[in-house]
């Protein structure tokens, strides 16, 4: 049996096997062959969009991130994708309020994690206008139309790992759930109030991924993680293949990213079409669910002959999760050049009102706990009236 949510998508007999040498999809929770030399990191063309002024032009601001990372990038092309993610972009960076230690008075904190391919800053940013979406558009729309005040993070971590020549010997999804949840248990995110800040986690494809494992393991050892699931209020899903995906397809997604990237070989066992690991996280990430108010958005767009994360694929068929179809491709779902065209208008409306039902929510959760305090009090002071009144004589 299937767990809610899930549909069985097995193949049919005859049907090419869903995994083999030189397949493309990632190893969930294996490593790379033992004897598979590690390649040298290579940075050459990567780049950090965190840099860039907001209109475009002018000095760069600084990026409020620990590591410094240079203040120029090259031209993007093509082959702007790399196995190695630079290591300035991976863990936690602050986009908005700039400058370290800022958004004390944010309202809400927005965490958005990045897929397969990508890294912190390239996968929101739309490259002709070198626009970052997180940092541009979307704290200027909370707080001039709704008069919402956040804080913007970004997560990054070694997707690269995934890949045929990634030179880094571990790299599995608990791995990086645990970066996350120890990232996030060390941050400051209290409000002024001194509770902690609710969360709205924005995840496109393989970070999907990472955010239910992240909550199950922080469920797991609440303990080690506290406050954050509490805190988890809503998760933006963008293109991610809960479900797996065909073979080919995301062989040609690669394809076109770099000449000759692939994934290997040994991980596709864990990301086929509901393979073993995809169930568990599934089957465990329904327990996590209800209580979280959830967007799924799917692409309706083919990226050279195919739609990478089909619909089915997409959803996860919760209850409680809304399903949104967005103009736009696998890559440029997640990416805008000006929030006036479509997918980003849909996308940051979405997050607006979702932010308000959590603040709505949050209201009325506080209310009734002042009225049971209050009820509790004059119970509790009726009783020491009675027990102060003088015994009465036989």
């Amino acid at each position: 049996m299937f767990p809610l949510g899930v549909r069985s998508r097995h193949n049919r007999r005859g049907e090419k096997p869903l995994i083999g040498p030189g397949s493309f999809i990632p190893n969930l929770l294996g490593e790379m062959p033992d004897n598979r030399q590690p390649a040298r990191p290579n940075t050459e063309n990567t780049w950090n969009s965190g840099q860039q002024t907001a209109g475009g032009t002018g000095a760069p601001q600084q990026n409020p991130v620990q590591q410094q990372v240079p203040a120029t990038k090259p031209t993007p092309s093509k082959n702007t994708f790399s196995t190695n993610v630079p290591d300035h972009t991976i863990g936690f960076h602050q986009l908005y309020p700039p400058g370290e230690g800022g958004g004390h008075d944010a309202q809400v904190d927005i965490i958005a994690i990045h897929g397969l391919a990508e890294n912190a800053y390239s996968a929101w940013t739309e490259t002709k206008s070198d626009k970052l979406w997180l940092r541009d558009f979307l704290p200027q729309y909370l707080l001039s139309r709704h008069n919402i005040k956040s804080r913007v993070m970004t997560f990054g971590y070694q997707s690269g790992v995934f890949t045929q020549n990634a030179y880094e010997n571990s790299g599995r999804l608990h791995t990086f759930s645990e970066q996350l949840l120890n990232h996030l248990a060390d941050s400051d995110r209290t409000s002024p109030d001194g509770s902690y800040r609710p969360i709205l986690f924005i995840c496109h494809s393989l970070g999907g991924l990472v955010i239910k494992a992240s909550l199950n393991l922080a469920f797991s050892k609440s303990y080690q993680y506290p406050g954050i699931v509490d805190s988890t209020k809503s998760i933006m899903f963008l293109g991610t293949p809960h479900a797996g995906g065909d073979l080919a397809v995301w062989a040609g997604l690669l394809g076109r990213l770099s000449a000759g990237l692939q994934l290997n070989a040994r991980s596709s066992d864990d990301f086929k079409t509901w393979s073993g690991t995809l169930m568990d996280l599934a089957t465990n990430f329904v327990d996590r669910a209800p209580r979280l108010k959830i967007t799924t958005f799917f692409e309706t767009k083919a990226l050279g002959d195919h739609i990478i994360v089909d619909e089915g694929s997409a959803r996860m068929n919760l209850q409680n999760e809304r399903t949104v179809p967005l103009d736009g491709d696998h890559l440029s779902i997640c990416k805008f050049a000006t929030m006036n065209e479509n997918a980003a208008s849909t996308v940051l409306k979405r997050i607006a009102r979702t932010v308000e039902e959590i603040f709505k929510e949050a209201a009325a959760e506080k209310a009734a706990a002042e009225k049971a305090a209050e009820e509790k009090a004059t119970e509790e002071k009726g009783h020491r009236q009675v027990a102060e009144l003088p015994a009465t004589p036989l």
